[in-house]
Parts: structure tokens; C-alpha cells; sequence
């Protein structure tokens, strides 16, 4: 994520493009392999039907993890504007585009969820809480980076004149354990 402040704008973003890289590497690789099943490779007539089979499952499938993967990592642009008292979040994707708006009032506060991951290690990721208690994640992909996404927060509440938490919110006291 990038983080940018220009006068009554900040604008936080989202550019997944070493995933979309790494869904097209399967994609093209996948490809190759449904192409040379299809007939492309130069001893298909040597090839046992199992193997040509194989082959093209197996293509096959790695074009739909490539395509699953660029599905599911959209761009996100989340601008908060002072002067029209909004915040906007942006989705573009193969999914779709979402554009929504929200009125300073409607937003309650900027915060990070915790999540494990597959090791059992914890991720956060930046959220938004709206005054409805309706509870958007703004980042699509979780971070091992506590203290960036928890910046993150600060700085988008801060830039709204929300109130921010006092230490002993975020952090639990020694003798309090």
C-alpha cells in the first residue's frame, strides 16, 4: 500500500501488480500446455493419450489459478477529500469495478483486523467502520507489517479530525495483565 498527501487530499493505494504477474506467468505457462495437448507439440503422435491427458488438465488448471489469482487482486484507491468532507473507495478489477462514496459523517473510524495466516502468524489488513457498524476491508491483502497498516489507520483518521485512541486503548498496560 502507498500513501500520498497532497493538500486537502490523501489518497492511500493498492497496486497488486507483482500478483497480476505471477497469475499471468500461470496463465501463459498453463496455456502452452493446453496448446501443446491440443496438438502443438512436435511428437504429439509419439505421446501416450494419458500423457496428452494429463497435459491438458493440468493446463488447464493452471489457467484457472491464474485467472483465480488476477480475479481476486484488484486495484484499490481509497481518497479522503476535505474539501468535499468524502471518502471514496475504489475497486478495479476482472470482478468488476465498485465505486462507492461515503460522507465523513457516515465514517466512524479507520482501523486494522487481525487475521492468521497459513502458518498461524498474524496479519492485519486496513479497515473502515462506518457509523452503521458496517465493517468494509479497504486493503484486499493482509500484511505481517503491524505498525505500516496501524500507521495507515492513524493517518486516515487523523486526516478526517476523528478522534484518535489514547495509548491506553491500543496498548494494554503491564500491570492491567
Amino acid at each position: 500500500m502507498k500513501i500520498e498527501r497532497d493538500g486537502q487530499t490523501l489518497r492511500i493505494s493498492e497496486t497488486p501488480g507483482c500478483v497480476w504477474l505471477f497469475g499471468a506467468f500461470f496463465v501463459v505457462i498453463g496455456a502452452v500446455f493446453v496448446y501443446g495437448a491440443s496438438g502443438g507439440y512436435s511428437n504429439y503422435e509419439e505421446t501416450t493419450r494419458f500423457g496428452i491427458a494429463a497435459h491438458f488438465i493440468g493446463g488447464l488448471m493452471a489457467v484457472a489459478v491464474g485467472f483465480g489469482v488476477i480475479w481476486y487482486a484488484p486495484l484499490t484507491r481509497l481518497t479522503i477529500d476535505r474539501n468535499t468532507e468524502s471518502v471514496t473507495l475504489k475497486r478495479h478489477g476482472l470482478s468488476g469495478r465498485t465505486h462507492r462514496i461515503y460522507r465523513f459523517d457516515d465514517v466512524k473510524e479507520f482501523f486494522i483486523l487481525e487475521d492468521v495466516d497459513s502458518d498461524g502468524d498474524p496479519v492485519w489488513t486496513l479497515g473502515m467502520e462506518l457509523a452503521d457498524s458496517e465493517r468494509i476491508k479497504v486493503s484486499v491483502f493482509n500484511s505481517p507489517d503491524e505498525p505500516f497498516k496501524r500507521d495507515l489507520a492513524y493517518q486516515a483518521n487523523e486526516f478526517m479530525y476523528k478522534p484518535l485512541p489514547s495509548y491506553r486503548d491500543a496498548f494494554q498496560l503491564e500491570d492491567e495483565k
